[in-house]
């Protein structure tokens, strides 16, 4: 149902019988006047000259805005640079947010040409208020307390990512925004964002500093819609002053999500503010709108590569350091040496040690390490290719008795469902692939399904015998020479 007023222009569309853009509404009007106000105040006398003073209201709905531009390219320039502006001026103009669609209006061309409609823009009071951000949210925001910059083993591998992170920090929405970090699982993206939140706060209590994965936006998001909190939603992340967020590939093909990430990346882009985004692939690879995509590649974008020897080594003693503990040289390199997929991994196994050792009141030794570090890692001499996918599911469905094609498949049948779920444990466990690889390589599964496949055989492997018996016995199979 339409509410406030229609704004309805007799022009037809397809540029024939055109007649002069006619806006019968005064209130109508006078909000459209308001938002032109605000849109000059903010973009400066030259920009709104330029670009937006020739905008008019097409259609006006309680949830939707059709803009007119005379021209294609002038809907292009503006869709593309200041529909973050205009979204902003609209929403404090009619207090409420509204979608934007521009579209092309060739009338609109000639009444600006003959002077039939020209309206002096005066500053009129908003019908409301814009809706404030909740302060508290920003002061509550989880950040990993390990994960400073103080903390960051810089390297090879993550140098450049490093030195855009640590630039961002400094002087945030002025330089390399947005950033666009990836790489593949637990080779740092999460600790080098929450490292610039944590250093944002420390030069600035006041700045509000928003970080979350995309899991997180799509679930809000999805809430917001359902409890009539769009205004809420919108307010929390679109008045951060720096937003961080992770796995932006969870928002592939969630047309609606993606629709608005695009906006709210627009708005803090268009006020300064700073905006940090990590994936698995680079942006060219990700599967979401074109829009979306260019706009992540008009930043800085650098990847993080697995860590090399020396940086691994450094990890580790670091980590002991932390852990206050004292590992004897010998055994860090045995363990630098060993795991070479992510940082993950790496400090995984380092907590596993310890604990083995604490638990069993044993030395840590380089024989311990080999003992307890054996069932999931190997550096055989004889192996000179990674485990990949599919050795893991021809070997799964091996010693499961099903097939591939099984495994890739929706059968809910209970052993092929196992057989699936071990087989995602084991990629999980024994290739850097990311959750969405895993589901990706599994037939296209969501993530999700690939997380409670994980926490499932990881019960099973602590209180079901047999199942720990066969799920080793595959992990010392894949790790065999060739």
């Amino acid at each position: 149902m339409t509410v406030g007023c229609l704004i309805r222009s007799k022009i037809d569309m397809s540029g024939a019988n055109q007649l002069p853009l006619e806006i019968h509404d005064t209130d109508c009007n006078e909000a459209w006047d308001a938002v032109l106000a605000l849109a000059r105040d903010r973009a400066g006398r030259p920009i709104f000259e330029s670009w937006i003073a020739e905008l008019r209201p097409l259609e006006i709905t309680d949830t939707e805005i059709v803009i007119g531009a005379p021209t294609e390219f002038k809907r292009n320039w503006v869709e593309t640079k200041y529909a973050g502006l205009i979204s902003e001026c609209v929403e404090a103009a009619y207090g409420s947010f509204r979608q934007l669609r521009f579209v092309v209006s060739p009338a609109l061309k000639e009444t600006a040409a003959s002077g039939t409609r020209k309206r002096k823009v005066e500053v009129v009071k908003p019908p409301a208020a814009p809706r404030q951000p909740d302060e508290d949210f920003f002061g509550t925001v989880p950040l990993n307390d390990r994960f400073t910059f103080e903390t960051f083993i810089i390297g090879r591998s993550n140098r450049m990512a490093h030195a855009g992170a640590v630039a961002a920090a400094q002087n945030p929405g002025r330089q390399y925004n947005p950033l666009f970090l990836y790489g593949g699982a637990g080779l740092g993206k999460t600790h080098l964002m929450q490292a610039v939140g944590h250093a944002v706060r420390s030069a600035n209590p006041n700045r509000r500093v928003a970080y979350l994965s995309a899991e997180t936006f799509v679930t809000q998001y999805v809430s917001a819609i359902r409890e009539r909190k769009m205004e809420d939603f919108r307010a929390r992340y679109r008045h951060a002053d720096v937003l961080l967020v992770d796995d932006i590939q969870f928002i592939a093909d969630k047309e609606r999500t993606e629709e608005e990430f695009f906006h709210t990346f627009n708005a803090l882009r268009d006020m300064g503010r700073q905006i940090i985004v990590s994936s698995d692939v680079a942006p060219k690879e990700l599967r979401l709108d074109e829009r979306l995509r260019s706009r992540f590649e008009a930043g800085l974008i650098t990847d993080i590569r697995p860590p090399e020897l020396e940086t691994r080594l450094a990890i580790l003693q670091n980590r002991a350091s932390q852990e206050g503990t004292v590992i004897p040289d010998d055994v860090l390199m045995y363990m630098a040496e060993l795991i070479q997929s992510n940082i993950r991994a790496l400090e995984g196994a380092l907590i596993k040690l310890l604990a083995y050792a604490s638990v069993t009141h044993s030395p840590i030794t380089q024989q311990l390490a080999g003992d307890v570090l054996g069932n999931y890692f190997s550096r055989s001499p004889n192996r000179d290719r990674a485990i990949t996918p599919d050795d893991i599911k021809r070997l799964v469905a091996r010693g499961f008795d099903v097939s591939v094609e099984e495994i890739n498949g929706t059968s809910r049948s209970k052993g092929i469902v196992l057989a699936r779920q071990v087989a995602m444990h084991l990629m999980r466990e024994l290739t850097g692939a990311s959750l969405p690889e895993i589901g990706r390589a599994f037939g296209g599964k969501d993530h999700s399904t690939v997380v409670h496949a994980c926490q499932k055989v990881k019960s099973l492997l602590m209180n079901d015998l047999d199942v720990a018996r066969h799920v080793s016995k595959l992990m010392e199979d894949l790790r065999k020479p060739d």
